[in-house]
């Protein structure tokens, strides 16, 4: 086995370790977060901030923005990172903060999960591609892996 074989072992190793933990932490109540819309179709950002409020108030352990009860696959790249980053304003730390970054193409997953990270998320959530199974199980474990390792916060 070569040394960078054996070094990238190592580093899923112990990125698994740290990611479990991390995990663990996330335990309680994690709702997937719901995208209010206008008459009109427009996100209602005012609303989305209430109800962020409305939750954490009710007690809630951690909330999923850009969940797939919030219609991600129907909303834009924009406005999925404008619910991140309002989300995360708003929660300030009041609970988990946990983004959902899926998408269907890889490279758009890869660019939301990077801007959802640079506001410190206590983790990402990325599902398997929909719409589309893939052949075999372990293309969607590979894909997953790969951005495992470019992750610096837990994904679920």
């Amino acid at each position: 086995m070569s040394v960078r074989v054996k070094s990238m072992l190592k580093f899923n190793r112990i990125h698994s370790l740290e990611a479990e933990k991390s995990l663990s932490e996330l335990t309680g109540i994690n709702l997937g977060m719901q995208t209010p819309m206008d008459a009109d179709g427009s996100i209602d950002y005012a609303r989305w901030e209430e109800l962020i409020d409305l939750y954490i108030d009710a007690g809630v352990h951690g909330l999923v923005l850009g969940a797939g009860t919030g219609q991600h696959p129907y909303l834009t790249q924009q406005e999925c990172n404008r619910l991140y980053e309002l989300g995360a304003g708003r929660i300030n730390g009041r609970c988990k903060l946990i983004c959902q970054t899926s998408a269907l193409v890889l490279d758009e997953l890869l660019e939301r999960s990077q801007h959802a990270q640079g506001l410190g998320p206590d983790a990402l959530m990325i599902l398997p591609p929909y719409l589309r199974r893939p052949r075999r199980r372990r293309r969607v474990v590979c894909v997953l892996r790969g951005h495992r390792c470019r992750a610096r916060v837990p994904l679920t």
